[in-house]
């Protein structure tokens, strides 16, 4: 018997201190975690890094009426989210990375004017919840027109500015060594070498995932005879796949 329902949780936001965060219950059950409650040891065991990307925010919960042990919950901001799910090393990590992505970035350019808060439980929580919202409605106009930082390198691998990455930047991004990652994503047949080819080409089903492109370029010479340039692309769901295939807990299964 799990702690929770499998696959009934939704990814859902709770403004806390003017930033949205989501309360690390709800991310269990959206991986598919047996029993939700062990996520918090994943965290815990994770939290200098955690703390990298801000601070972890951390409620403690005292024994209610019925008893039970104390807890401590734990709400991440949408860095913090995706490197648990990164660590999580469930079958559908990619995919709620990609959720994750998608509701953070909603909240943020408002296109979500409203959106959803989990349902308080105690009157600790709901007190706590009426004073984010009121300081969140208060910020919410500013907030969405101060220019966001630079994004670190784990932002980078959800959302790269330019939509896609050759190998050699998509390396970079994700702090491997260049020749280290093609010599991965060869091995893994996530591109070939034609017979006789110089140029590495995107293997097809790659394609049809959606985690790479493949860009045909033709230039014209000094000499007037057209040159053709060839390059593999790997694009924002690509690094996202990358980063958890690369991940030592993940023992780089593609």
């Amino acid at each position: 018997m799990t702690d929770l329902a499998q696959g009934t949780s939704a990814l859902v936001l709770t403004p806390i201190q003017g930033e949205p965060r989501m309360k690390d219950l709800d991310l269990a059950v959206r991986l598919g975690f047996e029993r939700p409650r062990s996520i918090r040891n994943l965290i815990k065991a994770n939290l200098k890094k955690l703390n990298e990307f801000n601070v972890c925010y951390a409620v403690e919960q005292t024994s209610g009426e019925l008893g039970g042990r104390p807890a401590t919950e734990y709400y991440l901001n949408r860095k913090q989210a995706i490197f648990i799910c990164m660590k999580s090393e469930t079958d559908n990590a990619v995919d709620v990375q990609m959720e994750i992505v998608q509701v953070y970035d909603a909240y943020l350019s408002g296109e979500s004017a409203h959106p959803t808060f989990a349902i308080p439980q105690t009157l600790h929580d709901a007190l706590r919840l009426a004073a984010d919202l009121a300081e969140t409605n208060a910020q919410q106009q500013a907030r969405l027109t101060v220019v966001e930082p630079k994004a670190d390198a784990l932002d980078r691998i959800a959302t790269p500015s330019s939509g896609t990455l050759n190998l050699t930047n998509a390396a970079k991004t994700l702090q491997v060594n260049p020749r280290a990652l093609i010599q991965r994503l060869s091995a893994n047949r996530w591109i070939y070498r034609r017979a006789g080819g110089k140029h590495w080409t995107a293997s097809q089903d790659k394609l049809q995932q959606g985690v790479l492109e493949h860009k045909i370029t033709k230039t014209v010479q000094d000499d007037g005879t057209d040159r053709i340039f060839e390059q593999v692309l790997v694009t924002a769901k690509g690094l996202t796949k990358l980063a958890a295939m690369l991940s030592p807990v993940n023992g780089g299964a593609a």
